[in-house]
C-alpha cells in the first residue's frame, strides 16, 4: 500500500537552521525546557526521528541526506510541556518547509520479530533514570527508563536492523539490562566480534530475554513501514 503524508501537523513558531561549520562526532537530539535541538544531524537522521523509524526503513533521495560530513544544527521553540510526539510532528513540517522535503510511505509484510509477554510472569525493573540518562547502551544492553516499545525500538535499529513489534500490552517505563550472546546476524554483521565479542557462556537473544525479562521474542512475518525519500534540497543557515 501506497500512500502520501499529509501534512497536519503544527510548525514550530521559531525555527533556526544552520549547517554545520566542522561535521561533528555525535549526533544529539533534545527535547527540552521548551526547545528542541538537533546537533551534528544528516538529513537522514532527521527524517528517521521525525518518522520514528530506523536507518533500514528510508530508502530514495539524493545520496548527501545520509552523508555524514553534511550536518545541521536545529534549534526550535516548543509549546510548554510538549511531548516527543508533538515535537516529531512539528519537525516534519519543518522539514517540508525548509529542506523541501518530499516523501511517501509503502507498507509491506516482511520477515521480523515480535515481542510479546510469553506465558511467564514479566521481570521489569522499575527506572532509575533522568530524562538526561534515558535511552540504551548498545552491549552488553542496558536501557534506563525506557518503555517497551522504546526497547523494541533498540532491538530493530541497533540489534537486528529488521522490524520488532511490540505486542506486550505492557505500559510503563523501565530499566532493561539484557546479557547474551551476539552472533553475526546482530549489530551489522558486527557481533560476535570486537566489542561485540561478548561470553561464550551467554544463552542467544531469544532464550535470554525469555530468562531475564520473562518475556517472548519469536521470528514472525510483521508490517514493515518504509519511508520513500522523492526529492530534498539542503537547508540554507538562517
Amino acid at each position: 500500500m501506497t500512500g502520501a503524508f499529509a501534512q497536519v501537523a503544527p510548525a514550530f513558531e521559531v525555527a533556526s537552521i544552520h549547517p554545520e561549520a566542522k561535521p561533528r562526532n555525535y549526533l544529539r537530539f533534545r527535547t527540552e525546557d521548551g526547545r528542541f535541538t538537533a546537533e551534528g544531524t544528516s538529513l537522514l537522521a532527521l527524517i528517521r526521528f521525525a518518522y520514528d523509524v530506523e536507518n533500514f526503513q528510508v530508502r530514495g533521495g539524493p545520496d548527501w541526506i545520509g552523508d555524514r560530513d553534511t550536518q545541521f544544527y536545529i534549534q526550535a521553540n516548543l509549546p510548554d510541556g510538549a511531548p516527543d510526539a508533538q515535537a516529531r510532528a512539528m519537525l516534519r513540517s519543518l522539514l517540508v518547509e525548509r529542506f523541501q522535503l518530499k516523501l511517501h510511505q509503502e507498507t509491506t509484510n516482511g520477515e521480523g520479530y515480535v515481542l510479546t509477554r510469553g506465558n511467564d510472569v514479566p521481570t521489569l525493573k522499575p527506572p532509575t533514570a533522568t530524562p538526561e540518562t534515558r535511552g540504551c547502551a548498545p552491549y552488553p544492553t542496558v536501557c534506563r527508563g525506557v518503555t517497551l516499545t522504546e526497547f523494541t525500538h533498540y532491538l530493530s535499529g541497533v540489534v537486528f536492523n529488521r522490524t520488532v513489534v511490540d505486542r506486550t500490552l505492557i505500559d510503563g517505563v523501565y530499566d532493561v539490562t539484557l546479557k547474551w550472546r551476539a552472533d553475526d546476524t546482530h549489530f551489522n554483521g558486527n557481533g560476535g566480534r570486537g566489542f561485540f565479542a561478548g561470553d561464550d557462556g551467554e544463552p542467544s537473544i531469544f532464550t535470554a530475554i525469555h530468562e531475564q525479562l520473562g518475556l517472548k521474542l519469536e521470528a514472525q512475518n510483521v508490517p514493515i513501514t518504509m519511508i520513500v525519500v522523492d526529492s530534498a534540497q539542503p537547508a540554507s543557515g538562517n
